[in-house]
């Protein structure tokens, strides 16, 4: 996963979770779930695991990409 991400251009695309790269222009919102984690709701509908130490930045990147 490392190594793909690095392949991937760091500005579009975040890496939520252990195993998951979200593409930033596919993200509605960052909804909190319990214990600290969170989820990222995609714009089809499907949503993708937050981790504890990655939710504060998935607001900060989902609220600011254009």
């Amino acid at each position: 996963m490392k190594e793909l991400q690095t392949l991937l251009p760091s500005d579009q695309f975040f890496r939520s979770h252990r195993s998951y790269l979200v593409n930033l222009t596919h993200c509605e919102t960052v909804l909190n779930e319990r214990a600290g984690h969170g989820l990222i709701r995609l714009r089809n509908g499907q949503s993708v695991p937050v981790s504890k130490s990655q939710r504060a930045q998935a607001h900060q990147y989902v609220t600011t990409y254009p």
